[in-house]
């Protein structure tokens, strides 16, 4: 199972912890956009180069929102950690995903946006992540709401 995990740039620490915790179950995270170039907004390398060397060092903001929603597009699930305040890029990604016909898990913060209804909600992190883990490994999970998955 392919995910992107959206919050607020603020928030990239948590976003990055909750991505190595869903790797280390086995689910591809689509893009690491809290390590993503500035300039070009591909995936920095482990040493924190430009892996193409754009030399640039100015933000590129055309780039980075072409990568995250590349990143939205080939996920099979986008986990939104909902933020407590700001956050707009995220919710305009949790848009798109919908468009898409992607599923949302939307976990943390609720009662952001009416749109939450429309997805599969969790008040914290940990229930969204088991929840996560199962769908990844196939075992049959109850969402939110009682609809057996």
């Amino acid at each position: 199972m392919r995910v992107y995990v959206a919050t607020a740039w603020g928030l990239k620490k948590e976003a990055a912890a909750w991505a190595a915790r869903l790797e280390a179950e086995g689910v591809e995270i689509t893009h690491r956009w809290w390590r993503a170039c500035v300039g070009c907004g591909l995936e920095l390398t482990p040493g924190g180069q430009c892996p193409v060397t754009c030399g640039r060092l100015d933000v590129n903001e055309d780039a980075a929102a072409r990568m995250d929603l590349r990143g939205v597009r080939e996920a099979d699930v986008l986990w939104l950690l909902v933020p407590g305040q700001l956050g707009a890029g995220c919710f305009w990604e949790a848009g798109y995903a919908q468009g898409l016909k992607k599923e949302i898990v939307c976990s943390g913060n609720l009662g952001r946006t009416i749109f939450e209804t429309q997805t599969c909600r969790f008040d914290d992190h940990e229930a969204a992540f088991r929840y996560l883990v199962g769908l990844a490994h196939g075992i049959a999970v109850i969402a939110p709401g009682g609809a057996l998955r």
